[in-house]
């Protein structure tokens, strides 16, 4: 046959398209030359791509070494007879455990025994209570220090937060910011109206501190603790105007007189000056007012309760809403007041409002100015501070006082007997000479301690000596009789001084208090320690010692009358005859 020369053509064509194509890629299914297979990697030579099973490799025969074998045997054996013991130690049941020893019921003869019963160990216990009570002064001690409401330690009951504040903030997400206070009386370092000298000795004791109060004028007052050598305090008046520091801005403004910040409310303006404080750049309170002053610490009426065991608390005497105080009946009327019968109401920081209503004495002043209200606070703060130094029942108490709006109030407690004049005309069978001897022994000491903290009545009569009956709660039926008990107080500190000395003005001085007065006062014009001695008058129906006495007291040479504390020691011997023997026993000693 002759060769066709297209079919040569078409040979040749493809061993160049098989030698450009070595994978027959170009070339189709059944013409497709397959590839070489390449042996697989080391890691997987034993495996195969289709199945991923493992290839069954026969490897030839090697031959055993002899003494390899008898090895592997031995051990072999050894493996089998340990896994035999061990099958048949699994197989021996262990013996079922002894039943329990059955109670010895202890007889009722033991029942109490001391030795029967498990003592504590007595000598642990005492090392842990007193580890404790250690570990708890310890803490008393830090959270009692000024510094630690500084610190952060401690948080007073009145501080916001109190406890009904956070019974309302429960449901609000923390950190709790305190809400803005429109009113500034409400706000909780507000004193109301306060003399300077009272803020200065009771409530600003370090540099920082600072409040808000009133002056009789009405204006706000901003009181800080300079860091100026001394530390004197600084008093700055907050006015409420119009500041114009914007174009047509004829809205009121609170701002510190003669400077530039200003604020809607006095708390925002205080809060302003506060952030202005950093440890980089002076406060704006400093540039404004020229004084070398921070606003640290806002002190409250309570103090924040840290000298509660070396002071009183202003707290309760304060009186921040005068709705909780009601007048009812007049009692009487006085020189520039009247005394009604009233009740107070007195609202305690608790989660659920709790209120008590005392009965009170309401004295209302007629006049509302300064010196009506330095007359209030000294009163005050006088009383309050002989029952918290000497004792409770020693002076009648100040139950609180009203300055926030006029008219000024303040409140009496109540005594139930009356003045002493009133009590001794109604009792007169039932008190006797002993009885007498006994009450001015009481109200010599009571003014004998006044005068050591440097305080003077200057106006000591029966008038103004109170009598309360104290029911006593009694177990015993047979001590019935005893019921009651008459605790006689000291009044009228209206007209007293912080001074040992004071100044007669004849025209001020009540006239029913004038038969109490010493001669000499009415050519030296100075009232102490000595006229009030004189006060100590009696009738005739006493013993010869106590004449004497009343001799000594009415001498009209002042340096010849006792002082209070000698008196006090002979009144004390006359009601008391161990005493007496005593104290002349010393007398004749002394002349020895």
């Amino acid at each position: 046959m002759p060769k066709d020369p297209l079919a040569a053509s078409s040979r040749t064509k493809k061993k160049k398209n098989n030698n450009d194509d070595p994978m027959g890629l170009s070339q189709s299914k059944k013409s497709r030359k397959k590839p070489d297979k390449k042996a697989p990697p080391p890691a997987a030579a034993d495996l195969d791509r289709s199945t991923k099973k493992k290839k069954i490799i026969v490897s030839p025969a090697k031959k055993e070494d002899p003494k390899q074998s008898q090895q592997q045997k031995r051990h072999a054996s050894e493996k089998d007879a340990r896994k035999d013991h061990a099958s048949e130690k699994r197989q021996v049941k262990e013996p079922p455990p002894p039943p329990p020893a059955p109670k010895k019921e202890k007889s009722p003869k033991y029942e109490h025994d001391p030795k029967v019963i498990e003592t504590p160990n007595v000598k642990k216990l005492k090392v842990e209570t007193t580890l404790k009570s250690e570990e708890s002064k310890v803490k008393k001690e830090i959270l009692a220090r000024p510094e630690s409401i500084r610190q952060g330690l401690k948080k007073c009951v009145h501080m916001w937060p109190t406890p009904s504040d956070i019974e309302k903030l429960k449901a609000t997400p923390k950190p709790w910011s305190i809400p803005q206070v429109r009113q500034t009386q409400n706000l909780e370092y507000f004193l109301g109206r306060v003399p300077q000298w009272y803020i200065e000795e009771k409530f600003l004791k370090n540099p920082g501190d600072f409040l808000v109060s009133r002056d009789p004028t009405n204006k706000f007052i901003l009181s800080v603790k300079t860091k100026e050598p001394g530390n004197p305090c600084a008093h700055f008046i907050v006015e409420f105007t119009e500041t114009q520091l914007v174009r047509n801005d004829r809205n009121y403004y609170h701002r510190l007189v003669g400077t530039v910040p200003q604020s809607n409310t006095v708390q925002g303006l205080i809060q302003k000056y506060k952030d202005s404080q950093t440890n980089f750049q002076t406060g704006m309170l400093k540039q404004n007012t020229k004084r070398d002053a921070e606003l640290l610490t806002a002190i409250l009426p309570c103090q924040s309760c840290i000298y509660s065991t070396q002071e009183y608390n202003y707290h309760y005497v304060f009186i921040r809403n005068p709705k909780d105080v009601i007048t009812k009946e007049q009692i009487a009327k006085g020189e520039g007041y009247r005394l009604y019968k009233g009740t107070r109401t007195i609202r305690l920081p608790t989660i659920t409002e709790s209120i008590t209503i005392r009965p009170v004495i309401v004295k209302e002043y007629d006049t509302q100015n300064a010196e009506t209200m330095d007359m209030i606070v000294r009163e005050m703060h006088i009383v309050q501070t002989i029952r918290f130094k000497i004792g409770v029942n020693t002076v009648v108490n100040v139950e609180g006082i009203v300055t926030v709006q006029k008219p000024f109030h303040v409140l009496y407690k109540v005594c139930s007997e009356g003045s002493l004049m009133e009590y001794l005309k109604a009792h007169v069978e039932d008190v006797q000479v002993k009885e007498k001897f006994l009450l001015l022994q009481d109200l010599a000491c009571t003014l004998y301690q006044v005068y050591k903290l440097g305080y003077l009545h200057s106006d000591i009569s029966a008038q103004n000596i109170f009598v309360d009956c104290k029911e006593i709660i009694i177990k015993d039926l047979k001590e019935i009789n005893d019921s009651k008990k008459a605790r006689f107080l000291i009044g009228g500190w209206k007209n007293a001084v912080m001074e040992k000395t004071k100044k007669f003005d004849a025209d001020k001085y009540p006239l029913c208090s004038c038969r109490y007065l010493a001669p000499e006062i009415f050519t030296t014009n100075i009232l102490n320690e000595s006229t009030e001695v004189y006060a100590f008058e009696m009738t005739d129906e006493i013993p010869s010692d106590a004449q004497k006495l009343i001799q000594e007291c009415m001498e009209e040479d002042a340096t010849k009358r006792p002082s209070m504390i000698e008196v006090w020691r002979r009144l004390r011997a006359i009601n008391e005859p161990a005493t007496k023997s005593l104290i002349q026993k010393t007398a004749k000693t002394q002349q020895l």
